[in-house]
């Protein structure tokens, strides 16, 4: 099979990996990139998945995260509905399933992360969808309307936003998840002393960049404080830092339990943020995180509104 040299070579078609192409072109205009996805589909936004197109907010040809355009200005060739079968570093080389080999200058993988698959008897029966593509999305929407059931096996952000999406759309709904309460995750960040994998929105928007400006030469640390966020009906959030029951908690509600902030503390510090209905803050919080202060509950009382 032919062989095909390329600068850099970029493995996964999502959020990361387009965010990489722009890296890459902020610091280096004319290295030839390679962009290969598993998927048919250009490189999307996935929060409108489980979030937006669901209440009609977003049609699908809104959550593209570029254009075809972008790529052909910005000389990147893509493989899309590619598989990559192997890896050889000695040899720099990436071998896709159908037997191409491609040549690289400087490698990312970025292809992200995908569903746990049940591991019990039916596990792969039809009708399961372990949820994570725009085809998942294109497979059960025209199912999921009023007078139907489903099961949603998972209690975390993506579990949560899909119960609730199929609840906005009249779908009967039952939630299973080992876990006492939604969303019982921990999420810190490098920037608070500790490292722990990171999948959100806008980590993959920002790490992405900064992987493709350093393949390209820039030597920069990754020291940004992603948030994330969630909508569930009417309520939604963004937060940013330690956000764990395992720490001590101030909540500082304007409506309760609907609309205020939560702040997350150790050893008197504020390690992480929660806004809850409140919006435009997240620097704000970011900047309370990193200030590293000794405080008392009323010290924050009204801070952030």
């Amino acid at each position: 099979m032919p062989e095909h040299d390329y600068a850099y070579i970029i493995v996964g078609g999502g959020l990361a990996g387009a965010s990489a192409v722009e890296g890459i072109r902020e610091m280096d205009e004319s290295g030839s990139v390679l962009l290969i996805g598993n998927e048919n589909h250009l490189p999307y936004h996935r929060p409108p998945l489980s979030k937006q197109l669901w209440l009609g907010k977003k049609q699908v040809g809104e959550i593209l995260i570029h254009d075809r355009q972008f790529y052909d200005k910005s000389n990147v060739t893509l493989s899309l509905g590619t598989e990559v079968a192997g890896i050889e570093p000695d040899k720099k080389t990436v071998r896709s399933a159908a037997g191409k080999t491609y040549h690289f200058g400087k490698l990312l993988l970025a292809t992200g992360g995908m569903p746990r698959r049940l591991s019990v008897p039916g596990s792969d029966l039809d009708g399961i969808c372990y949820y994570r593509f725009l085809d998942d999305y294109l497979r059960i929407r025209k199912d999921a309307v009023e007078g139907k059931s489903a099961l949603v096996v998972g209690g975390g952000f993506i579990g949560s936003e899909i119960a609730a999406a199929f609840a906005a759309n009249r779908v009967a709904v039952t939630m299973i998840f080992p876990e006492p309460y939604l969303c019982n995750r921990v999420f810190p960040y490098q920037a608070l002393g500790r490292q722990m994998r990171i999948e959100h929105w806008d980590n993959a928007l920002n790490q992405g960049k900064q992987a493709g400006r350093n393949m390209a030469g820039a030597g920069e640390a990754f020291t940004y404080m992603p948030y994330f966020f969630s909508d569930l009906f009417e309520f939604g959030y963004e937060a940013v830092g330690e956000v764990s029951a395992d720490l001590e908690t101030f909540a500082d509600w304007q409506k309760e339990n609907d609309t205020g902030v939560i702040y997350y503390l150790k050893d008197r510090k504020v390690r992480g943020v929660m806004m809850c209905n409140v919006w435009e803050k997240v620097e704000a919080a970011r900047a309370l995180i990193r200030r590293g202060e000794q405080v008392t509950p009323e010290d924050l009382r009204g801070v952030i509104r």
